[in-house]
């Protein structure tokens, strides 16, 4: 219990109860494993190990042309080429992020985030993300009304916000 009731105040009792009976009491569990344990070493590991399997697998190749202007319209541009460009569809980061094991901690529906002032008895709007924005919400509540091919689909419907 001193683990929940120390450090991040938002473990749950399912997360120590998962922790005893699916870590602690697991078979496969061996208490010599954690001598010299590191938390940022085992990430790297693991981070490692998913990305090299299905992240390198979504870059593609291909070869790309391009004009480059010279500043002088009585000059043609020069034609450069890059025989292999590599790159990954955001499309497929999206997808693949999205069936990744970490897709559970995103946080998913929009939301309006006050500010109440000690002395005032008025709440205050804060914006602090794209997803805060009366639009990004507003778009948020219509999609929700859309219908899907599948009407016994279940899945929540959201947008996915990109800032480049």
């Amino acid at each position: 219990m001193d683990w929940q009731n120390t450090g991040s105040s938002i473990k749950s009792n399912e997360e120590v109860t998962h922790l005893v009976h699916n870590v602690v009491l697991h078979p496969d569990f061996t208490v010599d494993e954690l001598l010299n344990f590191s938390v940022a070493h085992a990430n790297q590991n693991a981070d490692a190990a998913e990305h090299e399997v299905t992240f390198l697998q979504a870059f593609q190749h291909i070869a790309v042309k391009f004009e480059v202007p010279s500043g002088d319209k009585n000059v043609l541009p020069k034609t450069l080429s890059i025989p292999r460009l590599t790159f990954h569809k955001i499309t497929t980061l999206i997808r693949d992020e999205s069936k990744g094991p970490m897709f559970t901690k995103f946080h998913l529906s929009p939301y309006k985030l006050f500010y109440n002032h000690p002395y005032q008895n008025k709440d205050k709007r804060i914006y602090s993300k794209m997803t805060d924005s009366d639009v990004f919400i507003n778009e948020h509540d219509k999609m929700q009304c859309t219908s899907t091919d599948d009407p016994a689909c279940k899945y929540e419907k959201v947008i996915t916000a990109l800032m480049f």
